[in-house]
């Protein structure tokens, strides 16, 4: 399916219009393969099951409001609304009783319980409790989770505190939380009730694990079999026909430093540049890169779908309003892809970049394997050719200010590729920027959903894109 996407600003927000395949999660019911009459009554009784939880909780709310104001009234007689209420309440819990058991009697219940995995920063499993490293320096990091569910996810809390968890399944945790605490229990519950449990402790300084445990992060990146590392970073705000756009130069350069002083690439950066420049841009990789290099392409930038052919393009700054003899199909961009003979290449565009996506998720390897066992599988991904995609939003507004004069998506991308301090798989990556675009363009109003897929016709075979700090 394609996605084109055209970025235009709009009283202080930047408004896409795009056509985006969603992303696959593991949150997705599943009933066993082939068994789409067990899958629908999954999808029916959770319905029914997140219905009734639903109500359950807004009852609740408002009992807990009577007895504010009963209390407020110097505790008088107790009111028939609040009678009511309770009488609805246990109505509502001996329904979910039920619908939990007609679960149990379509042998649903067998199904697997809730299973929470750390997502960032990379944690190390200590017997029942996971441990993870952050720079002492930094006292804003967030730990980003998911809880892993067949069914629906009821609640997750921390330290008995409800947390939220977004539409797919991730939710976010303050480090400074979990390192007031020592240790902190993180518990899933999902909507038969039962309940997946476990400890999370921080630590500072990189002390969260052994040396000797632990991967190497850091030196030259042929040294783990990596290959080098080469960014185009295309940056465009000033455009000769198409609205201004506020922060995409100043998210380019901003995302040009943290590649090159963090991650040891070599990045060409390309600010308000002409369909010319960016395709001497590809032109000039094609003969540059090797077969064992990576390339990431990061665009920021108008975009536009033309929906009668199904076609996208990204739009350079001299490019024409009505004319398309300027524009870039994405197309063009993907046949780049393949005839680029760098092995592994990712675009991060903050705007839509318009290829054939796969309906399947990105390969990579558990977030709580062994550290060793984790290398290993890295080298092994290592070996596919990687062709992948990672967008800033799908069908909906997405906002070009968000905080430090930066795109709410660049914004959350710099944040993790400061915090990150061990081999970073894209798909990792993706998760912990997509929960924090998530909750911030929710604070403000908006619903903002990134995607990440592999792009059919570029040549991927696997695997993924993985960054190596210094």
């Amino acid at each position: 399916m394609e996605c084109g996407l055209s970025r235009t600003p709009s009283l202080g927000k930047v408004e896409y219009a795009a056509v985006c395949s969603s992303r696959v999660t593991s949150a997705e019911p599943s009933a066993g393969e082939g068994d789409a009459a067990a899958q629908q009554k999954i999808r029916d009784l959770t319905d029914r099951l997140s219905q009734s939880r639903d109500q359950l909780d807004q009852l609740r709310r408002k009992l807990e409001e009577y007895q504010k104001r009963q209390q407020s009234n110097n505790g008088g007689t107790q009111s028939a609304g609040a009678a009511g209420l309770r009488s609805q309440i246990a109505q509502l819990e001996q329904q979910l009783h039920h619908q939990r058991q007609e679960f149990d009697e379509g042998k649903l219940g067998s199904l697997p319980p809730p299973r929470i995995e750390i997502v960032f920063p990379l944690s190390y499993r200590s017997e029942n409790r996971f441990n993870i490293s952050l720079r002492a320096e930094k006292d804003s990091d967030n730990v980003i989770a998911r809880v892993n569910s067949a069914i629906g996810v009821e609640r997750v809390t921390v330290d008995a505190q409800p947390v939220h968890v977004d539409d797919q399944n991730l939710f976010s945790i303050p480090a400074r939380l979990l390192s007031t605490t020592g240790a902190a229990r993180i518990e899933a519950t999902d909507l038969l009730g039962r309940t997946a449990t476990i400890e999370v402790a921080i630590a500072r300084a990189g002390s969260a694990a052994p040396a000797s445990d632990r991967p190497a992060a850091s030196g030259a990146p042929g040294a783990l079999g990596f290959g080098n590392y080469y960014a185009l970073i295309i940056g465009d705000d000033e455009f000769r026909y198409w609205p201004h756009i506020d922060n995409a130069v100043n998210d380019a350069r901003a995302i040009d430093e943290a590649l090159r002083t963090r991650y040891g690439f070599k990045t060409t950066l390309l600010l308000n540049a002409t369909r010319f420049q960016i395709l001497s841009a590809f032109n000039d990789l094609r003969q540059k890169l090797g077969e064992n290099d990576n390339l990431l392409v990061y665009y920021a930038g108008h975009g536009q779908l033309v929906s009668q052919i199904d076609r996208g393009y990204w739009i350079p700054v001299d490019a024409g309003l009505q004319s398309d003899t300027e524009w870039i199909l994405n197309e063009q961009i993907t046949d780049y892809l393949q005839i680029i003979p760098a092995k592994h290449i990712i675009i991060i565009a903050d705007s839509c970049y318009s290829g054939i996506l796969t309906r399947s998720s990105v390969e990579t390897p558990k977030p709580e394997l062994d550290a060793g066992l984790r290398l290993e599988a890295l080298r092994e991904m290592n070996k596919e050719r990687v062709r992948t995609v990672m967008t800033s939003g799908g069908v909906q507004p997405v906002l070009d200010t968000g905080s430090g004069g930066h795109s709410v998506f660049a914004n959350a991308l710099l944040k993790i590729l400061d915090q990150n301090t061990d081999l970073l798989e894209a798909n990792r990556l993706f998760d912990a920027v997509s929960s924090i675009v998530i909750t911030e363009s929710t604070k403000l109003g908006y619903k903002q959903t990134p995607t990440y897929r592999a792009i059919v016709f570029a040549g991927h075979q696997g695997g993924d894109f993985v960054f190596m700090p210094r």
